[in-house]
């Protein structure tokens, strides 16, 4: 049985532009900067962290830079 995720049902293009803002080759269409996350696992409180949106996918969580 194939597994397919979220990214592979929406098409190897939108996949592609997703990545592009990954890498830093492209722009997200929205970055929410300098906010404060929760790791829902270790329950630990992350600041000054950038998370990048490239339509419906996040692209990027992670700190500032």
């Amino acid at each position: 049985m194939k597994r397919f995720t979220m990214l592979s049902v929406a098409g190897i293009d939108k996949a592609r532009e997703v990545m592009e803002v990954t890498m830093g080759r492209a722009k997200a269409d929205l970055v929410i900067t300098n906010s404060l996350l929760l790791n829902v696992y270790t329950r630990e409180l992350l600041p000054r962290q950038n998370v990048a949106i490239k339509g419906a996918w996040i692209a990027y969580v992670g700190p500032e830079e």
